[in-house]
């Protein structure tokens, strides 16, 4: 037997026809076998299945648990009864869209013994196979799958790569030869981190830059990790926890000093900051727990430390744009200060331009310093309401005013610049940023000089 299919299945009876039928359609000139895992479905999927084993006798091997396993539970009990040589990977809702994609990937593996693995490019497609426009499309795959070239190797794993969506992948089977249980032992539902692992610390994996695999993301609703993963507060230390027992099987058991900072980084500092604002004690219970478990405790123990730091900051200045900060930080404009600002509004009329949290955040530390200064805001529905006190007004207060003498404090920490450029055609010549002002204070040099380069950081900003 020279390919081994697995295909694993939960409640997917809308979309399983069609996954099995894109295998059944390949054009091939060696023999597979078609490996299906059920995880227990609750709708018509066993029935779909056992339908397709008695058309085709002899080359369906069903795997129906009783009993909900889990997805990596249930992959690992099909791939480990593989007798291929090759293994080839397909999740129930997803498809092939070339008929010719195992001969493929075959014959590369053949002519290129040296590689252990071979992938291919996807497409994703929505419940209805429509396909998600370019731009939706690739900010779905980006951040997994983006950047990379022909070839996969430790060094893209490390950086927090996969080498495909995993319904691409065809490898030498592995599970002939490794203790793979921490597939599931790992995490229950995540697996895709788990077997690139397994193939990139036998060798490298080569990407095909053919489109090959229809990659189906619900927009809303299911039973996928993603879809669990909505709204759960815990997901980032779960993710954490993941990779952290990667790093030690790695270590213990594939003889590779691996260190996954780069996605652990973003998970702890995400938890932290969760915690921070709503700390549930299970979710203290989880970071400690975590924290005791995994390596350089230094590294995290500091990102814990950043995290109450920016806490302490306010809100304003951690959504403040760090493109446009790094490009006006060296100009007049981004080395304000507010005791330049108070000195100059001594003689002249305030107005805030914005009515949002920032200029909510500015009266409050301010209010004694701004009693007579006018709020103006495009938002039709806040004008002529009040916000700590004064009354706001539209924008076309700003044509009533001595441009002359008139300060305007820019309350908001986006479309700065394009506030500015609108307050400039006005004639305005005194114009701060409450935002950048901010940024020039003491209290924020860390978050100037070196937090605000963080990866992290963009999650918030």
């Amino acid at each position: 037997m020279l390919v081994s299919v697995a295909i694993i299945t939960y409640n997917q009876e809308k979309y399983i026809r069609k996954a099995i039928e894109s295998v059944l359609m390949q054009k091939r000139d060696f023999d597979i076998e078609i490996l299906i895992g059920d995880d227990a479905s609750s709708d018509q999927t066993s029935d779909i299945l056992r339908e397709y084993d008695n058309k085709y006798p002899g080359l369906f091997r069903l795997k129906l648990h009783e009993n909900n396993v889990g997805a990596t539970k249930n992959s690992h009990d099909i791939y480990s009864k593989a007798k291929g040589k090759y293994l080839a990977l397909l999740e129930g809702d997803d498809y092939w869209t070339d008929d010719q994609k195992l001969q493929k990937q075959v014959d590369f593996l053949e002519m290129n013994p040296e590689y252990v693995g071979c992938s291919c490019l996807c497409h994703v497609v929505d419940a209805y196979n429509e396909r998600y426009s370019p731009s939706e499309e690739n900010k779905i795959l980006d951040g997994l799958y983006g950047g990379l070239g022909n070839i996969y190797t430790k060094a893209d794993y490390e950086s927090g790569k996969l080498p495909g969506q995993a319904g691409g992948l065809v490898f030498k089977n592995l599970f002939k030869t490794m203790d793979t249980k921490i597939l599931y032992k790992a995490h229950r539902i995540i697996g895709d981190y788990t077997i690139a692992m397994f193939i990139v610390s036998h060798g490298n994996i080569y990407r095909m830059q053919e489109y090959m695999l229809n990659y189906r993301k619900v927009r809303s609703g299911g039973d996928s990790w993603t879809a669990a993963g909505e709204g759960n507060d815990f997901v980032f230390l779960e993710i954490f926890n993941y990779h952290t027992c990667l790093e030690k099987y790695a270590k213990n058991n594939l003889s590779w000093d691996y260190h996954a900072k780069g996605i652990k980084e973003n998970m702890f500092f995400s938890a932290c900051m969760g915690y921070l604002q709503y700390p549930f004690p299970a979710e203290r219970r989880m970071l400690i727990r975590s924290f005791v478990k995994t390596c350089d405790k230094g590294f995290y123990a500091k990102i814990l430390l950043e995290c109450c730091y920016y806490r302490f900051l306010k809100r304003t200045i951690l959504s403040v744009n760090t493109d446009e900060w790094e490009l006006y930080k060296k100009t007049a404009f981004g080395k304000m200060r507010w005791n330049n600002f108070l000195k100059c509004k001594a003689s002249k009329k305030v107005i805030l331009y914005g009515a949002g949290g920032g200029a909510v955040q500015i009266l409050r530390d301010w209010y004694d310093e701004l009693v007579d200064a006018v709020i103006v805001d495009r938002s039709r529905a806040r004008v002529g309401k009040y916000i700590i006190g004064h009354k706001i007004f539209p924008l076309s207060y700003l044509d009533s005013v001595d441009v002359k003498n008139t300060v305007v404090l820019i309350t908001p920490s986006s479309s700065i610049k394009e506030i500015r450029e609108l307050l400039e055609e006005k004639g305005f010549e005194k114009i701060y940023s409450g935002c950048y002002m901010e940024l020039n204070r003491l209290r924020y040099l860390l978050f100037r000089k070196c937090f605000i380069k963080r990866s992290y950081l963009k999650m918030i900003s």
